[in-house]
């Protein structure tokens, strides 16, 4: 049985009588795959910036948000009317942090 085995893995290039220049090529080229593969992950980044950042922009607020929402389900608030309050508090406040102030309107 156990030369039976041997001779299998022979025929499917395991063992210690593998091809050799197979072998040296899969050594050679393993680098040039590797550079290759994160070349590509860096420019569908890339290219997909304009997509990617409102996304991860969005589930950072939403992580940020959630524990909000969390706190004012306790006081008998429905979870839909708790994250239209939460929403508009934050817009509300992020509209107030960016509008104009009177120290830039003196400038």
């Amino acid at each position: 049985m156990g030369h039976y085995m041997a001779r299998v893995r022979r025929l499917h290039g395991a063992g210690p009588r593998a091809d050799p220049a197979a072998s040296h090529l899969v050594r050679t080229l393993r680098p040039l795959i590797t550079f290759s593969g994160c070349v590509l992950v860096v420019a569908c980044l890339y290219w997909g910036q304009a997509i990617l950042i409102p996304i991860a922009l969005a589930i950072l607020i939403a992580f940020l948000l959630g524990p909000i929402v969390g706190a004012l389900r306790p006081v008998s608030l429905p979870q839909t009317p708790a994250v239209l309050v939460v929403v508009i508090l934050a817009v509300s406040v992020a509209g107030g942090l960016g509008g104009p102030s009177p120290i830039k309107s003196r400038l």
